[in-house]
């Protein structure tokens, strides 16, 4: 694949993932705090757990999630009845960012 198609390919990605997560946000948070789900489910498996969960720890375990739904479609050979192949890799790369934006902010925190 040439880098200007490419390049277009990660044009429209950022496009749809900017308009999944304005959709999908209202739902999950708000805007005062849009890693408020995060957040909260730390606190939740924390609690279930004994175990000090972090933000940053529940956005990968919903990156897993996505990348086994990826593999579920994809090897199986399944129709999705919702979301497509394109759709779930672009909500991995939003939790990749939601990733990032945790970590950053546990960072901040003097958090490891």
């Amino acid at each position: 694949m040439r880098d200007e198609k490419f390049l277009k390919l990660m044009e429209a990605s950022y496009d749809r993932r900017i308009e999944i997560h304005v959709q999908k946000n209202k739902d999950y948070a708000d805007a005062t705090e849009c890693l408020g789900n995060f957040k909260r489910c730390a606190q939740i498996l924390s609690a279930l757990f004994n175990y000090p969960f972090k933000p940053s720890d529940v956005a990968i375990i919903y990156s897993v999630l996505k990348i086994d739904r990826f593999c579920n479609l994809r090897h199986n050979s399944k129709t999705p009845s919702n979301e497509g192949l394109l759709d779930t890799i672009d909500d991995l790369k939003n939790y990749c960012d939601f990733i990032e934006g945790c970590t950053f902010e546990e960072m901040e925190k003097g958090e490891k």
